[in-house]
């Protein structure tokens, strides 16, 4: 339909911006990646160009405090002009 009206689909579905926010998920928790590895795949993402990226914290048996470590981490890794965004996992 966006083609018949010439209009762009977003457009036809309510949207009100023709650019997007992004940012790269990651950060999992995976058997021998430490804080070291983390910092640097948060890292590359930004290198890549993202202006934002997201990472995991709340896995079972990980201390608040191991978690805090890894947030701060990435933190310095990435800059502060990063938008940094945190995913609990229900935790």
């Amino acid at each position: 339909s966006g083609k018949i009206l010439n209009q762009p689909v977003w457009k036809l579905a309510g949207g009100a911006q023709n650019r997007v926010w992004v940012y790269a998920a990651g950060g999992y928790y995976a058997e021998g990646k430490g804080i070291n590895e983390l910092s640097a795949e948060m890292e590359s993402y930004v290198k890549d160009g993202f202006q934002a990226v997201k990472m995991k914290v709340g896995w079972p048996g990980v201390t608040l405090r191991n978690d805090a470590e890894r947030v701060r981490s990435v933190r310095e890794a990435i800059g502060p002009d990063i938008e940094l965004m945190i995913d609990a996992n229900n935790a």
